[in-house]
């Protein structure tokens, strides 16, 4: 705790929303707003008391983290009309194709502030046409993010799937309502988006800009599902993706390779860090890196899980050039806080705990593994590169796995054979992504590239395949309740710890 005084208060923050959500309609934001302010001043009060003043600390956050849940639930629920409304909108997200619908993210312009809306649009010619950035002009029945197991228009439940649930996941997202368009219930028009806030229009410039980029890779001869992994790794855009896919890459254990995250951007920060060599840790070095990894983030369209992977390695970064340690849980505490601190909300956001989770995990199992490496493969860079991307892939599954079988009930029997894979390929495809559009001025270079690019899109799918079709691939359908997913973790820090003691004593013994 000395040494990481970050972590006991981000473990204080996340109860505080914990109960603040779970007691949302009971406890109104002003009555948590104002016990914060009240511990808080006690806090100052007992400056000359040290421990009193520290568990008053503690108080103090628990009761603003309370208040920032309650407040932001507030900010998320709105008063749905019993009757469909019209109401003008503009298209924030990309569409996803369905069995008879269109799913996009649309923002509400027309309201008194802006509203954002899972909308479901019956599926014609000019649904599939919409665009990111697109205003229309629609009349439909909006439905309310907050109820939890009542069955909606779109077909879908909000209630729970496994131990996820729909209804938290539209919350976590800021969605306020679900609605279902039909397909002469909407038309397009020319929305005024001065309402929306900076982050909202930037969002949609950046998404804007990722659809033209991924025209590039169609007009460079890419497509089927060697353009849909292409485009999911370097982009974020998993609609073209095939349920055939999908399931290969489940089976296999890496569809996370699918959704972009921390791994990836890892991937990203390696490879400059590789390039700049004994000057990684120069201060124009550091910020280059850094400025790379947010016009990524930019790019891929600013996904909740790459901002999060992005603020991680910009700490990790800068406290390198502090001299500090780089994988410490101060360093993850503090990144945490920050992002809990601007969305409370994200703490039920599944992919915001196993991004969190894997980090814990590379912090505590990096390098231990590492350790065991003979130091003779560590000698040469391109070797010791990537030993140390698949450890670091390798490291991150064994605190995120039982989270995965918690949610998904799913767990593959060669996740670890099958990221040794992904993860070399991912690594060729984001290097080889950056040198396409980097040499768009040089067409022949560039065709070699763009082959490339699909060769190994192409070679990592048929290897997944073949894992998936191993047998016993989906051998470990087993999904914990909450109670064993506690005794899960405690048996890997138990198993931690005793490794640790363990190491110590060998070590002793060697010096004696």
């Amino acid at each position: 705790m000395q040494k990481n005084p970050l972590l006991p208060v981000a473990v204080v923050v996340i109860l505080g929303i914990i109960t603040g959500y779970e007691l949302s309609g009971i406890v109104a934001a002003s009555v948590w707003g104002i016990a914060a302010i009240v511990g808080l001043a006690a806090a100052i009060a007992l400056w000359k008391f040290r421990r009193p003043q520290s568990i008053m600390i503690y108080i103090a956050c628990f009761l603003t983290a309370g208040f920032l849940v309650t407040k932001e639930l507030d900010r998320i629920d709105i008063d749905v009309p019993i009757r469909p409304i019209a109401y003008e909108a503009v298209v924030a997200g990309p569409a996803t194709e369905h069995a008879k619908t269109f799913s996009c993210d649309i923002i509400l312009t027309s309201e008194e502030r802006p509203i954002r809306v899972r909308a479901y649009l019956r599926k014609d010619s000019r649904s599939a046409s919409l665009r990111i950035g697109d205003g229309i002009k629609a009349v439909s029945l909006l439905e309310s993010s907050r109820p939890h197991n009542r069955p909606t228009t779109t077909g879908r439940t909000t209630g729970t799937d496994g131990h996820s649930s729909y209804s938290l996941y539209l919350i976590s997202h800021g969605f306020s309502a679900t609605t279902f368009i039909e397909g002469g219930d909407w038309q397009r028009v020319d929305v005024d988006m001065s309402c929306l806030s900076l982050l909202q229009r930037a969002r949609i410039n950046s998404l804007r800009l990722r659809a033209h980029l991924l025209s590039q890779y169609r007009a460079w001869g890419m497509h089927g599902q060697t353009l849909a992994v292409i485009s999911s790794l370097t982009l974020g855009d998993r609609s073209m993706l095939a349920a055939d896919t999908k399931d290969d890459y489940a089976l296999s254990g890496a569809s996370h390779i699918l959704a972009l995250s921390g791994l990836h951007l890892t991937i990203i920060y390696a490879i400059l860090t590789l390039f700049m060599g004994r000057y990684r840790q120069h201060v124009l070095a550091i910020l280059f890196t850094t400025v790379s990894i947010w016009l990524f983030v930019f790019l891929a369209g600013m996904p909740a899980s790459l901002v999060r992977a992005a603020v991680m390695l910009t700490l990790y970064s800068f406290c390198g050039l502090l001299h500090r340690d780089r994988l410490s849980f101060n360093t993850l505490a503090f990144a945490a806080l920050a992002m809990l601190i601007v969305g409370p909300l994200s703490l039920y956001d599944i992919s915001f705990q196993l991004s969190f989770m894997a980090m814990l995990s590379i912090g505590l199992f990096f390098r231990p593994f590492m350790s065991v490496v003979p130091t003779t493969l560590l000698r040469f860079r391109i070797p010791k590169y990537i030993i140390s991307t698949t450890i670091l892939s390798l490291s991150a599954q064994v605190c995120a796995i039982p989270l995965v079988a918690y949610y998904f009930g799913r767990t593959s029997a060669y996740t670890l054979v099958t990221n040794a894979v992904v993860s070399l390929g991912a690594t060729v495809i984001l290097f080889g992504a950056a040198l396409f559009f980097l040499l768009s001025p040089l067409p022949v270079l560039r065709t070699f590239v763009a082959d490339t690019l699909s060769r190994t899109a192409e070679t990592m799918n048929a290897i997944v395949a073949r894992i998936a079709s191993w047998p016993a691939a989906d051998s470990l359908c087993f999904q914990p309740s909450l109670i064993q997913l506690l005794l899960i973790y405690i048996a890997i820090a138990a198993a931690y710890i005793l490794g640790h003691i363990l190491h110590r004593v060998y070590c002793k013994k060697v010096r004696v």
